[in-house]
């Protein structure tokens, strides 16, 4: 008798998990903890990356990845960080956000804005699956506002950094606006 209990929750609660698209999106709060959370006001919509997960009951964690290592050429240090949304059936990307940086020195780091440079901002969307990839980047020549990256905190021995951001990407057809851009993860 328990068994067979036990296996219609299970169905009950799969079956509730499959009709549901996506969640509610809501911006992160602005952290400097290790959350591993990033967000984006991304054309007026709230981008947070999304990943509901292989039919599992809990889904899996979305995509997403920040690098911090030492330029093999100089003092210099990368930075990168990505972030994805998958589609509610989770077999293809939706729209990705990927931001580069170098950082000149993290021995003596401090609370310091960085400017995105050319092709240093990517933003990527395919809106259904008969659309092609569309692919935006950051220009810095003829653009009409700064792109940004604001390191708030960068603690090298619990391996977190966090901070803001603010970019336009571009391609031939027109400009994706990312705004009140924020992360918080642990790197690696």
């Amino acid at each position: 008798m328990r068994l067979p209990l036990l296996m219609f929750v299970a169905l009950f609660f799969f079956a509730f998990e499959c009709e549901r698209e996506r969640p509610e999106f809501e911006l992160p709060l602005i952290t400097q903890s290790g959350e591993n959370t990033l967000g984006a006001i991304v054309d007026g919509e709230i981008w947070i990356p999304f990943r509901k997960g292989m039919g599992g009951l809990m889904g899996s964690p979305p995509l997403y990845s920040a690098y911090l290592r030492k330029n093999e050429d100089s003092t210099n240090y990368d930075l990168n960080i990505h972030a994805s949304q998958f589609r509610p059936d989770d077999t293809t990307h939706k729209s990705t956000i990927e931001i580069r940086a170098t950082i000149p020195s993290i021995a003596n780091f401090s609370d310091t804005i960085y400017l995105i440079t050319e092709n240093s901002g990517h933003y990527s969307i395919r809106p259904t699956l008969d659309d092609p990839l569309q692919n935006f980047r950051t220009l810095t020549s003829g653009s009409k506002q700064t792109n940004w990256l604001h390191i708030h905190h960068l603690d090298t021995i619990e391996q977190i950094v966090a901070g803001t951001f603010f970019f336009d990407a571009v391609n031939e057809q027109r400009t994706v606006e990312l705004r009140d851009g924020r992360f918080d993860f642990r790197y690696e």
